[in-house]
């Protein structure tokens, strides 16, 4: 089997570390990840819910509004 050498490390943010990213509450992450409304977070074992940068950038993207 052939190595793949373009893979890149995903950074992952923690629930916590997202709150603050986006000023936010944990607690609104948690809403958001129950309403299915809020960026996409991939569970590992155990139940742990992490958040990729770069979905979450892509969440942000498509869920910008303009400034009035």
């Amino acid at each position: 089997m052939e190595k793949r050498t373009d893979l890149e490390p995903v950074k992952l943010l923690t629930r916590a570390q997202l709150a603050s990213l986006r000023e936010v509450s944990p607690k609104t992450l948690a809403n958001w990840h129950s309403a299915g409304t809020g960026p996409p977070a991939v569970e590992l074992r155990g139940g742990l819910l992490r958040y990729q940068v770069r979905a979450v950038m892509a969440w942000s993207q498509a869920n910008k509004k303009d400034a009035a």
